[in-house]
Order: structure tokens, then C-alpha cells, then sequence
């Protein structure tokens, strides 16, 4: 009992399946021990000639009976989705801390998967919170968040793990941290002190030692600055000079590149403008092109500013924000949103109907979210048939159990 044997599937049945782990040894697991989740269709998961890992839960030498669990709870010793090693229940210790997500959330507490074992948590009511008055456990957490649970009791005969999510069990640990922060803040102040004091005696001898080459420096950079300011008041008074030769610009002076035409004409010299007139014809055509391209430069800048800067307005800025991303359903459920504060319920329907047909089958978890928002739509703003109606649909397309 408690071996960790290997073996191959003979047979499954409704009940469970047998195992053949030799040539003369073949053991039977009920259907209850295969797996720690609901399984559908058990013959599909365990099919003939497939290749298992279980435990060894009873043995019944006098009839060759061998009783086999291939729950991963029990067996463990598998690796986990970021490669860590999973730990069965018997390898938790009561008091440590376990990180994990909620599963499930009920009156009397929440259910917790923890990140590093196989088994599931449960957290009474009165573990959640250092408070005397009973808490609802669905408005301080909803499924998938993420939480720190201590570990209250260990029941390996029932398979139980009992949890808490009391802030005072954590409160212990954050103050002992502090504190050590505290003294290792002391004992480096008072190194640094130390050092400084080595530091202030060394700056002194060397600052007397410098103050004479500081004094001839002075005069030779006196000498210099001299000399710099004469050539300084004579190139200043060169580029006076310069700038009253400058021509004046009659238009103003004008920041977009639909001008420029005018700002190159204007840095010509008259006589080279008058030479340059162009007819009236070709001016009204020249002014005509101006006008298009700056009509579209407007058109352009506006529609950048709505989807960059402005949080969506419209109907048509929604629009745009699902045609950049068809497969996001944040970007649905707020299109919905939008109209349901508009009270166009149908409309709502139809962006959910929209996005169901627009998302990729391969986004699941997007057509899920979607899926999720038009059933509470109906709960809320339609009636019996029609949510009813919505959940046959679901059911169809999406994982039934979820």
C-alpha cells in the first residue's frame, strides 16, 4: 500500500477500469479514483493499451485483489504548467503558506486551488476576515482571483484541506520582516557615518593644498575671459549688422506645409518675385490642390486624435476599435455596454451576436466572455424564454460543464 506502480489499461468499464501492471498482477480502479475532476466520457479518456501511473491503495492477498487510485491528488510527483513539481496532500504541512486561485465560492466559504498540489481548499466563512459579523463571500472575491491562504488542518483519511485568508495569520511575518529592514537601515546609517568622518579629515588636507593652484588659475582665466569678450562684442556686432538686412514677410509665418509654397516666395528678393508671377489660372489651380490636401490632413488628424487620445464616443468610434481588434472581447462587452446606456437593448443583442460570429473559434476564452455577458443581459433586461433560450445555445457551442 502507498507503492507508486505503472502499468497499462485492460479494460474500462462505467465503473472503472482495470489495469494489467504484469503478467500475472491485475489491479481494478473505480471510477471515483481516475481523476480529481469530473470526467464525461470515461472510456475516451482511458482507452485499452494506454499507458498509467497509479498507487497502490489496498491489497487483498488471498483473492489477488490489488485496489489502484490514479488520481493526481494521490499519485502526484507530476510537473505542474511552469515545470514545478505538484505536491500530494500528505506532503502539506499544517502552517505554511500556499498561493493559490478561487475555484468556487458558496455561502458557507470559497474553495482554493493551490499553485504547487493536486487537492483543493476549502475556507470557512469565519476564516476569511478578522471580523466578528459573518461576511458574504461573494462580495469580497469572485472566481480566478488570485489569493495567500495558510494552512489550518491536514485530513488525509477524508482527502480535506482546511485554509484561512485571515490577515491576521500574515501580520506575524510582515512584522518580522520590518523589523529586520529596520536594523539592517541602522547598521548601514551607522557604517556610513563611520565613513564619512574618514572621508571629512582626508577633504581637509586636500583643500589647503588646492587653494593655491586655485588662486594663479584665477588670474590666468581672468586674462582670458578679457580677450573672449572683446571678439564676443565684435561678432555681436557683425550679426546686427545681418539681421537689419532681412526681409519682411507680408503674410505672417504659418507652422503646416500647406504654406510653403508662400514662405519660399517670400524669402526670394523682389526682383526675382517679380519675375516669377504665375497667371491667375494656374494660382486658382494651385490653390485648389492647397485646399484638397489640407481638407484631408484635417479629416486624418481627427480621426488619429478619436482612437488615440479620446476614449470611445459613438457608435462608429466602436466601430473602428472592433474592426483593429475583432478577436478581443473586452472591446465587445464595452461596444454592449455603450448601448445598454443608451437603453438599445436589441442593439446590445446584436453586437453579442456580431462577436460571436467575428471572434475566431480558436479564442475560446474570448466567445466564453461573450457568451457570459449576453446571458447576463438576458437575466437582467429579458425574460425566462429568452435567457433560457441563450443557455441551450451556449451549451451547444461551448464546454458544456464550464
Amino acid at each position: 500500500v502507498g507503492q507508486i506502480v505503472h502499468g497499462y489499461v485492460k479494460q474500462t468499464s462505467e465503473a472503472g477500469c482495470f489495469i494489467c501492471l504484469g503478467r500475472t498482477v491485475t489491479g481494478r480502479a473505480l471510477i471515483s479514483e481516475l481523476s480529481d475532476e469530473y470526467i464525461r466520457d470515461v472510456k475516451g479518456a482511458f482507452p485499452a493499451g494506454k499507458f498509467v501511473t497509479a498507487i497502490v491503495t489496498a491489497v487483498d492477498a488471498g483473492q489477488n485483489r490489488v485496489s489502484l487510485s490514479l488520481r493526481p491528488s494521490r499519485v502526484g510527483a507530476a510537473a505542474g504548467p511552469d515545470g514545478e513539481r505538484k505536491r500530494r496532500l500528505d506532503q502539506i504541512a499544517v502552517g505554511e503558506t500556499l498561493k493559490g486561485t478561487i475555484t468556487r465560492i458558496e455561502d458557507y466559504g470559497v474553495f482554493v486551488r493551490p499553485d504547487d498540489a493536486f487537492t483543493t481548499g476549502l475556507c470557512y466563512v469565519r476564516e476569511i476576515a478578522d471580523s466578528e459579523v459573518p461576511v458574504d463571500p461573494r462580495a469580497l472575491y469572485e472566481i480566478g482571483d488570485r489569493v495567500l491562504a495558510k494552512v489550518l488542518k491536514v485530513d488525509e483519511e477524508n482527502s480535506k484541506l482546511a485554509l484561512g485568508l485571515k490577515s491576521s495569520y500574515f501580520a506575524e511575518g510582515s512584522d518580522n520582516e520590518s523589523s529586520s529592514d529596520e536594523e539592517s537601515g541602522s547598521d548601514e546609517n551607522g557604517t556610513e557615518a563611520s565613513d564619512s568622518d574618514d572621508a571629512g579629515g582626508a577633504e581637509e588636507s586636500d583643500s589647503e593644498a588646492s587653494d593655491s593652484d586655485e588662486a594663479t588659475n584665477s588670474e590666468e582665466e581672468a586674462a582670458a575671459a578679457s580677450s573672449e569678450s572683446e571678439d564676443s562684442d565684435s561678432e555681436e556686432e557683425e550679426d546686427a549688422e545681418v539681421s537689419n538686412l532681412a526681409l519682411a514677410v507680408s503674410e505672417g509665418f504659418h507652422w503646416n506645409d500647406n504654406n510653403s509654397d508662400d514662405d519660399e516666395a517670400g524669402d526670394q528678393s523682389p526682383e526675382s518675385a517679380s519675375d516669377s508671377e504665375l497667371s491667375d489660372e494656374e494660382a486658382q489651380s494651385k490653390s485648389k490642390k492647397g485646399s484638397k490636401r489640407s481638407k484631408l490632413q484635417k479629416v486624418t488628424q481627427d480621426i488619429t486624435a478619436d482612437l488615440s487620445e479620446q476614449a470611445p464616443r459613438s457608435a462608429n468610434d466602436f466601430e473602428r476599435l472592433v474592426i483593429g481588434s475583432p478577436d478581443s472581447s473586452f472591446v465587445w462587452i464595452q461596444f454592449m455596454t455603450y448601448y445598454l446606456s443608451q437603453s438599445e437593448i436589441d442593439q446590445a443583442r446584436e453586437v453579442a451576436e456580431r462577436a460571436l460570429k467575428t471572434i475566431s473559434p480558436r479564442e475560446e476564452q474570448e466567445k466564453m466572455n461573450v457568451w457570459v455577458a449576453l446571458l447576463n443581459l438576458e437575466q437582467h433586461f429579458g425574460s425566462k424564454e429568452s435567457l433560457d433560450d441563450v443557455l441551450k445555445r451556449a451549451l451547444q457551442y461551448m464546454n458544456p460543464k464550464h
